[in-house]
């Protein structure tokens, strides 16, 4: 799912070498250096994916009601999974990434 592109070399100034970086992290949000949002996804995704995890023994637990269930889920994996994204690209791809998660 990560883009491929160009390599990123480091540049000369009068005081040495400024290195350069794909990814970092910016307030909880990956940025990468083409401003592409791929490994924000994946690691948006990642995430929703250890919260629905770590509640393995609530989801299968037959002492809830399913209303609780959903309200946990909409709760806790879908804010998990959606936050930053008012900053992605809206493309057909992302979508189809997004319901093959829900």
């Amino acid at each position: 799912m990560l883009r491929k592109s160009m390599s990123i070399k480091d540049i000369k100034d009068d005081f040495g070498f400024i290195t350069f970086t794909r990814v970092f992290k910016y307030l909880g949000s990956m940025i990468s250096y083409d401003l592409y949002a791929y490994s924000d996804i994946s690691l948006r995704i990642k995430k929703a994916n250890q919260a629905m995890g770590a509640l393995k023994l609530f989801w299968d637990s037959e002492h809830v009601d399913i209303s609780a269930k959903v309200n946990i889920y909409l709760t806790i994996s879908i804010i998990l999974l959606l936050w930053g994204c008012q900053t992605w690209p809206h493309t057909n791809s992302l979508i189809n990434v997004f319901e093959v998660f829900i």
